[in-house]
């Protein structure tokens, strides 16, 4: 599965013995990512997982958002796994299960979000409303809005943005008034691809 999701040719339990590593620490090394992966396959590795947003360097040109951190591939660079990835990955490495439903409900639970029993469905029109994998703070007050959380909307865009289900993205048109988020793509479902337990 995670070899679909990641287009790399390495081993399956390779892939998510290193993934599972990054999801018990706050961040992971590039050094102790060559022990599991190989100095080969590390560059590879890497790219997919920053693409993919499931691992994103500690470095940053500007801001935490996810388009100003800097991937640098070499020894004594970091690493770190958004909350709600530390979530799915754990629980894949437990039960061979690919399920961001149970991630998203297991980080809004962890922070104490009282609709936390919403936020798949919530998460879910998210993804649907937008387009080439973003969305703007209006889009997602309209979508809060089905859900009776309208007035919320600030906080609930706060709390995503913790968890990275979403990232900060400035937007290339200047008529834009509302602010722009790039979401997860690695929080959707690959049903074709669940590991039997």
């Amino acid at each position: 599965m995670l070899r679909e999701i990641l287009s790399l040719e390495k081993e399956e339990f390779v892939l998510l013995k290193a993934l599972h590593l990054a999801s018990q620490k706050v961040t992971v090394s590039y050094e102790e990512l060559v022990k599991i992966i190989g100095e080969k396959d590390i560059q590879d590795f890497l790219l997919a997982t920053e693409e993919n947003k499931l691992l994103l360097s500690v470095s940053s040109s500007k801001s935490a958002a996810w388009r100003d951190r800097l991937l640098l591939i070499q020894p004594g660079e970091n690493y770190r796994m958004p909350n709600v990835i530390r979530i799915l990955i754990s629980h894949l490495w437990d039960k061979g299960e690919w399920n961001p439903d149970y991630a998203i409900v297991g980080y809004f639970k962890q922070i104490g979000e009282l609709c936390w029993e919403k936020m798949p469905n919530f998460y879910r029109k998210i993804r649907e409303n937008s387009k080439n994998n973003k969305i703007n703070a209006l889009q997602i007050k309209i979508i809060a809005r089905d859900f009776h959380m309208e007035k919320r909307v600030g906080a609930l865009i706060a709390e995503l943005k913790g968890g990275g289900l979403i990232s900060p993205f400035l937007s290339a048109n200047p008529k834009s008034y509302f602010p722009v988020y790039e979401i997860n793509p690695s929080l959707r479902e690959f049903s074709q691809f669940q590991v039997k337990s």
